[in-house]
C-alpha cells in the first residue's frame, strides 16, 4: 500500500516543481519531505512510506549521477 501511496506522490510533486521551474530535482524534494514526515509523523505505514521514498529517491539520484560520470559506450 505504501508503495501505490509513493507511486502517485512522486509525480504530483515531479509536476509542481516543474511549474516553478526552481531547478531542484524531485529526488532530492522527495527525501527531505520523507525525512521531515517520518519524524513529524509516528504512524506505521508513514514511516513504511518514508522509508520506501528515501530509498527509491536515493537510487535515482545514484543511477542519475553514475550516468553522467560514466561514459557510456557508443556503438
Amino acid at each position: 500500500m505504501a508503495g501505490l501511496v509513493f507511486a502517485f506522490v512522486q509525480p504530483l510533486v515531479s509536476q509542481f516543481l516543474r511549474r516553478f521551474n526552481i531547478g531542484i530535482q524531485d529526488e532530492l524534494v522527495l527525501i527531505i519531505a520523507a525525512v521531515v514526515v517520518r519524524n513529524v509523523f509516528k504512524n506505521q505505514f508513514v514511516k513504511l512510506w518514508a522509508d520506501m521514498a528515501i530509498s527509491i529517491s536515493v537510487a535515482s539520484l545514484v543511477k542519475d549521477v553514475a550516468g553522467n560520470l560514466i561514459p557510456s559506450q557508443g556503438a
